[in-house]
């Protein structure tokens, strides 16, 4: 009975520790990825911003017949979601599992 309590303690504490660090892998990328990008992308809607105020108003009434804000709103969606997706892809190769088999 003490052996099989053993062998399934070492299994749970095994694929724990490989729960584990793989969660807190994911969240220290996504943390560092997701305050750099929201930084990067506040600086760039900033920017447009400001570069758009200084429009004269007829220029400014066509582009947004013209659909001047849904453009920029697609593009800034595909850049975060393509930024998300290499993000998880770059977290999923570099941690490695920690557990190397029963020990004799």
């Amino acid at each position: 009975m003490p052996v099989i309590i053993a062998i399934c303690s070492a299994v749970a504490v095994a694929l724990l520790t490989n729960l584990v660090s793989r969660v807190i892998g994911a969240i220290g990328f996504g943390m560092v990825g997701y305050i750099g990008i929201n930084s990067l992308f506040s600086a760039l809607k900033s920017t447009i911003a400001a570069n758009v105020s200084g429009m004269v108003v007829n220029v400014f009434a066509i582009a947004g017949l013209a659909g001047f804000g849904q453009a920029i709103s697609i593009m800034f969606s595909a850049l975060i979601i393509r930024a998300t997706l290499a993000g998880m892809d770059s977290a999923g190769s570099m941690i490695q599992s920690k557990w190397k088999g029963f020990k004799a």
